[in-house]
């Protein structure tokens, strides 16, 4: 699933080691901001729609961002102490070698959540705004004053939409500032777990005679 010794120390620089824009003090702050937006979104998730609906996977979607920020944090701030070490000590901490690259299991968990959480927000978004625009309502019809108030409506002030806009937008900003190599192998991990899911739906239904959507 990782590759050789060789691909999982490549994963490891560049999931821990190698991020562009933001450095050592200013990604921990953009990630520890973007994991307490994410934990304020699911808390007023829960407080709107009375409990944490596991059946949906809007919810899922959300829970494995926080998640996903949550180990991008960790991972920011070993990155952080890394280089304090090499700082201190260059000799005994040479920048690239073994010495540096000894968190193999939270760079792969913090890089298979990534991919995870940012297709299923893709995923998620992309079908849930194509069904609120082009099959709920008839924007053929809409002057562009009524177009755009729907649209600041949907997007801004509406609260319960935010978890189909926040969390990719904070997945996208993420994406252009880690690394993290996408692999075909962790691509059918997460179709895998998205055809779990239909299954897990299938037998909710049947159970509990409701339907989720």
């Amino acid at each position: 699933m990782w590759g050789s010794k060789r691909d999982q120390d490549i994963l490891e620089i560049c999931t821990i080691h190698e991020t562009n824009i933001f450095k050592q003090e200013g990604l921990i702050a953009f990630r520890f901001t973007c994991f307490l937006i994410m934990a304020w979104l699911c808390y007023t998730d829960v407080k709107l729609k009375h409990g944490l609906h596991y059946e949906k996977y809007t919810v899922w979607g959300e829970i494995s961002t926080l998640i996903s920020f949550f180990l991008l944090t960790m991972c920011s701030i070993e990155k952080y102490i890394k280089n304090m070490q090499y700082v201190a000590n260059p000799a005994a901490t040479r920048a690239g070698s073994a010495q540096l690259l000894e968190n193999a299991t939270l760079s792969k968990l913090t890089a298979f959540v990534f991919e995870w959480a940012f297709l299923c927000e893709l995923t998620l978004t992309l079908l849930f705004w194509i069904y609120l625009w082009f099959i709920c309502s008839d924007i053929s019809s809409m002057s562009w004053e009524v177009f755009f108030d729907k649209l600041h409506y949907d997007l801004l002030l509406d609260t319960e939409n935010y978890n189909h806009s926040l969390p990719v937008v904070l997945l996208m900003m993420e994406f252009c500032v880690n690394n993290i190599p996408f692999t075909w192998y962790h691509y059918g991990c997460v179709f895998f777990i998205n055809v779990f899911y239909l299954f897990f739906q299938y037998n909710y239904c049947l159970i509990t005679k409701e339907v989720i959507y």
